[in-house]
């Protein structure tokens, strides 16, 4: 076939799909392609391959008038679905079709936020839109973006480090962290994370990191970390720990009170301007779930 009248059927096809008109005009500015063609053989073999698409009864060709008789005005569908299939691609709603399938088993538990975006993409992937920066072909990236979205939604990354979560989930220990920034924009379509206008502290708050930062700590405290109870009552400015290995803490004097300071500078001026028995953490930002867990902790 020739490659202008294929262009020219595919566009018809993913016009229709887009809900747009079904037909395509023959003028300089929406065929472009095919007054690029200037030997008449050339304009022949677009017309030829055209008529057996009118024969095939997938499109209807119209011509012009009188002197014009040879002139081809307009390309008009008959059938989409036959026109796809003649041309042997799928329609755009077949690749929603299959996201559709493939997420099935989970959609109908989808919180209201999520499900109000599920229904968004796929309205726009039905007509060969793209939607969260994923083109309607690329199903494969939208379901596993659903399916990441929906696991975060239920807590599963709790304990786990991005790659293990990653892994449990998809079986691909990438995967996951290759879509971080498609799945930024979704998850703030929940309104209790819309409030993280960067990235890094939307994944640090819900745990979603290669691995889990250290907290610096200082207070008079006993922990049992790593399966070893340590004394950091006289370890002085502070302490640096991992939080996802702190099972038990507990104070070994009276603390005054308990100080979270989210700056580094800041953190550092206190812990060594300030000799109290108060207990003062650095953050970092907002704090990720295993320092929320310390948190907790430290308020029983």
């Amino acid at each position: 076939m020739s490659d202008v009248a294929r262009e020219l059927l595919l566009k018809l096809l993913r016009q229709v799909d887009r809900g747009g008109r079904e037909t395509v005009p023959i003028t300089e500015s929406s065929a472009k392609s095919y007054f690029s063609v200037s030997e008449l053989s050339h304009r022949d073999s677009i017309h030829a391959a055209l008529l057996n698409a009118q024969a095939a009864g997938v499109v209807s060709l119209e011509w012009g008038k009188g002197a014009a008789s040879q002139d081809l005005m307009r390309i008009r569908l008959r059938d989409a679905d036959k026109l796809a299939e003649w041309l042997g691609v799928p329609r755009a709603s077949n690749y929603a079709n299959l996201i559709e399938n493939e997420l099935s088993d989970i959609v109908h538990h989808f919180p209201d936020w999520l499900r109000s975006a599920y229904d968004d993409a796929l309205q726009e992937w039905r007509k060969g839109q793209s939607a969260l920066r994923i083109s309607a072909v690329d199903t494969d990236t939208a379901i596993k973006l659903f399916r990441i979205a929906y696991a975060v939604s239920g807590n599963e990354q709790a304990g786990l480090d991005l790659r293990r979560f990653s892994v449990r989930l998809l079986g691909d220990s990438k995967a996951v962290e290759n879509l971080l920034s498609k799945l930024a924009p979704l998850l703030r379509r929940n309104s209790d994370w819309e409030q993280f206008d960067e990235n890094y502290e939307l994944f640090r708050y819900l745990g979603l990191e290669k691995f889990t930062p250290p907290i610096l700590i200082k207070g008079p405290l006993r922990v049992m970390y790593s399966g070893e109870e340590w004394d950091f009552s006289s370890l002085r400015p502070y302490v640096g720990v991992s939080p996802d290995l702190v099972s038990e803490i507990t104070a070994t004097a009276e603390v005054p009170y308990l100080l979270t300071i989210e700056n580094l500078a800041s953190f550092q001026r206190h812990v060594r301007e300030i000799a109290d028995n108060a207990v003062v953490i650095y953050t970092a930002g907002f704090p990720s779930p295993s320092l929320s867990k310390i948190l907790q902790q430290l308020d029983e």
